[in-house]
């Protein structure tokens, strides 16, 4: 399973210690690219993503059109960094497949 993790994310330019960051969001992949299975729909930032007439709308498209062959699935995620970082621990955040 192949997921496309947070692509509108705007966290990812940043300062981390010595280290610059530069990942700059890169929603358009929901379009460019084939044969994944999902991205992160829904996390700590606003997301446009799923808004009416919006990329999910055009991934849509492609299937019903015949372009995909399997929707994309829109998932929730978290970031988890370190137990205890903001009261939070590992098994706050399950995954499941069923």
């Amino acid at each position: 399973m192949t997921f496309w993790n947070y692509p509108e994310t705007k966290s990812g330019v940043r300062k981390m210690g010595p280290i610059q960051v530069s990942t700059r969001p890169y929603p358009e992949v929901l379009l460019d690219s084939r044969g994944y299975t999902g991205f992160s729909a829904l996390y700590g930032e606003n997301s446009r993503i799923t808004e009416p007439g919006g990329r999910l709308g055009y991934c849509t498209e492609r299937i019903l059109s015949g372009l995909s062959d399997r929707p994309a699935w829109g998932i929730a995620t978290a970031d988890f960094h370190q137990e205890g970082e903001g009261g939070e621990k590992l098994g706050n955040y399950q995954t499941f497949f069923m």
